[in-house]
Order: structure tokens, then C-alpha cells, then sequence
């Protein structure tokens, strides 16, 4: 696993070194997710392009556990990379909409807890991987190089503890992110 991350990453980097002409952003993202945020097109295609955010995210969603858990985990924080390819096509005067997908990679602390007295607190470190579908809007600054969007990514996750342990569940997010393109 630690192989195909890695192969994973370095492919990324290096087709969006490979581009020519290319413009890159990098800036913040908030919502349900508050990380660092990078966009690149890949390829030298002016409309394939690779969105990066690299945060942190509390999520309270079903969850569907397996395994010898103590107690039920009823939300999570997760640290995680989630890199997504997106098709962005220009709407006009600045305005563009992008949809796509990709992965989500990093840990969780999931937390559980007594539900009626609140009591008898929980805590359980997992490690993460899901899938996920992006789409939104973007819209370019004309006189600023600046760039805001706006996005919905629903998808689903698991949580692996060891082999005794796992949980799934739906996972989504709704963020706006400010760059500076350069």
C-alpha cells in the first residue's frame, strides 16, 4: 500500500510538471473540510485539471461498524490528502463549472460515546481511504489573480483498525476555497 501511495503521488506531480503553459493556484479551502488547497491543469490540457487539498474535516454521518469495537463510533475528525481530477469548462465572463473525482487517503479518530448519558467516552485512531465525486463552480478574478470556488463532493469511506475492526460510511463535504493562480 505504502508502494502505490507513493507511485500515486510521484505519477501526479510529475504530469503536472510536464505541463507547458499551464496555470497553477494554490490557497485555502473551508466548510466541512479546512486544509491547504492546490489546482493544476495536467497534460497541457487546458480543461483536465488536478485538485489537491491537504486537512482536516469533523464529520458526523451513519456509520456502519464491524468488528470488536467496544462502543458504536457516532462521528470522526479525519486528517487526509484528497486529490481529485476535474473536467472544467468555461461558462462565461470568468465563470466555470468542473466535475469529477478521486480519492480520499489519512486517518480518522473516531469517537463514541454513551448516548444517553453522554458519558464512558470512546476513542478509536483509524486509517482512511475512500472515493469521492466533485462538482461546482469556479469564478476567475479578472484584474486579481485570485480564484474562488464553491463545491459539493459526496462519496463513501472506510475506516480500517485492523482486521477485526473497519467501519464504513457516506462521506461528504461542502467547502469554498480561495487561491492565488500564478
Amino acid at each position: 500500500m505504502k508502494k502505490f501511495t507513493l507511485f500515486t503521488v510521484a505519477l501526479m506531480t510529475s504530469t503536472v510538471l510536464m505541463a507547458k503553459g499551464n496555470t497553477h493556484s494554490i490557497g485555502a479551502t473551508a466548510g466541512s473540510m479546512y486544509c491547504a488547497s492546490y489546482k493544476g491543469f495536467i497534460f497541457g490540457h487546458e480543461k483536465l485539471a488536478l485538485v489537491a487539498d491537504l486537512g482536516v474535516g469533523l464529520t458526523a454521518s451513519p456509520i456502519t461498524c464491524r468488528g470488536n469495537l467496544d462502543k458504536n463510533p457516532t462521528s470522526f475528525w479525519m486528517f487526509e490528502a484528497n486529490p481529485n481530477v476535474v473536467y472544467q469548462a468555461e461558462i462565461n465572463n470568468g465563470f466555470s463549472w468542473f466535475a469529477g473525482g478521486g480519492v480520499s487517503l489519512g486517518l480518522m479518530d473516531a469517537f463514541a460515546y454513551d448516548s444517553k448519558s453522554f458519558k464512558n467516552y470512546e476513542a478509536y485512531i483509524f486509517g482512511k481511504f475512500g472515493f469521492n465525486t466533485i462538482g461546482g463552480a469556479e469564478y476567475k478574478f479578472a484584474k486579481l489573480p485570485l480564484a474562488i470556488s464553491l463545491d459539493f463532493r459526496p462519496g463513501y469511506g472506510l475506516g480500517f483498525r485492523s482486521k477485526e475492526a473497519a467501519i464504513s460510511f457516506f462521506d461528504w463535504k461542502l467547502v469554498a476555497t480561495v487561491r492565488y493562480r500564478f
